[in-house]
């Protein structure tokens, strides 16, 4: 995506359950592991309240051409 000129990032990494913020407010540690793998998996893509039509489908056409659509 990035050689595309779309901007991604990572959302959850770690997943909220596993901050420190998080960790500190409980004391039962928990298990999610569903959140663990999906964490490091999730891109974020641009979004924005001033995002145009036409951004939202030049994203969505590099999307799919990155997997190969």
């Amino acid at each position: 995506m990035n050689k595309l000129g779309i901007a991604t990032g990572i959302l959850y990494d770690p997943p909220l359950h596993k901050t420190k913020i998080a960790m500190n407010l409980s004391n039962i540690p928990l298990t999610l592991p569903v959140s663990e793998f999906l964490a490091p998996r999730t891109v974020s893509l641009p979004m924005y309240p001033e995002i145009s039509e036409e951004d939202i489908k030049r994203v969505a056409d590099c999307v799919k051409f990155a997997l190969g659509d």
